[in-house]
C-alpha cells in the first residue's frame, strides 16, 4: 500500500472515521417504501426490510390491484382482486409486526408501475423494495416494460430489487440414493464377456 505499512493505513482510516461527514447519519432509510403483490420474490422483498430498516424508519406496504381501463361497470374491480390485495397487506402487516416493524398500509388500483412510482413521490421514499417478478400479477406494461425496470428507470431514490432463493431439491430417500450407487456401478463396470474380434496377435507371438 504505497510503502507506507499497515499502521499508517489504520491510522488513517481512524481519522478519517472521525470525520463529520462519516458521523452525520446520512446514508440511514428513514422511509421504506415495499410494492408487495404475495409472489416469491416479493416475499424475499419483504424479508429485506426488515434487515434495511432502521428503528425509526417508517415503512408503507403497497399492494396495487392491476387494472389499465375503467369499463362500463360501476365497480370494475372484481371481488377476487379485493380479496388478494387484502391477503397481501394481511400478510405483510403480520410478518412485519412479528419482527417489530409496524407498518402503514397503502392499498391502490391501476397500473402498478405507475401506481408504485406516484406513491414513493408522494411518501417521499428515500427506498423502494419489490420483488424481480410478480407471479404474473403485475405484467409487463407501459411499453411492455416489466415493473421493476420502470420503477428503476425512473424513481429519484434507490431501490432493490430482491430474488427469491431457489428452490432445493428435493431430498432423497436412503432406498433411492442406493439404487442411484447401483446403477452408476453397473455402468462403470468392465464388460468382462466381451472380446475384440480380427486382430492379429502382436509380431513377437506370431
Amino acid at each position: 500500500m504505497s510503502g507506507r505499512g499497515l499502521d499508517a493505513f489504520e491510522q488513517d482510516v481512524a481519522a478519517a472515521a472521525q470525520s463529520p461527514k462519516h458521523r452525520d447519519g446520512r446514508g440511514a432509510y428513514i422511509r421504506i417504501l415495499l410494492a408487495y403483490d404475495g409472489s416469491a420474490d416479493a416475499r424475499a422483498a419483504l424479508e429485506r426490510v426488515v434487515a434495511v430498516a432502521s428503528e425509526d424508519a417508517e415503512v408503507s406496504v403497497l399492494a396495487v390491484i392491476p387494472y389499465e381501463a375503467v369499463g362500463s361497470k360501476l365497480d370494475p374491480i372484481s371481488e377476487a382482486d379485493r380479496q388478494w390485495q387484502w391477503h397481501c397487506l394481511v400478510e405483510a402487516t403480520a410478518y412485519l409486526r412479528s419482527c417489530g416493524v409496524e407498518p402503514f398500509i397503502e392499498a391502490a388500483a391501476g397500473n402498478p408501475a405507475a401506481v408504485i412510482l406516484e406513491t414513493a413521490r408522494s411518501l417521499k421514499a428515500d427506498l423502494v423494495i419489490l420483488g424481480n417478478g410478480h407471479g404474473g400479477r403485475w405484467q409487463p406494461s407501459l411499453r411492455r416494460n416489466p415493473v421493476r425496470r420502470f420503477v428503476q428507470k425512473h424513481l429519484d431514490c434507490d431501490t432493490l430489487v430482491v430474488r427469491a432463493p431457489p428452490a432445493r431439491p428435493a431430498r432423497r430417500s436412503a432406498t433411492e440414493q442406493s439404487s442411484e450407487r447401483s446403477d452408476r456401478s453397473r455402468e462403470l463396470a468392465p464388460d468382462i464377456g466381451r472380446t475384440r474380434t480380427g486382430l492379429s496377435p502382436p509380431p513377437a507371438m506370431r
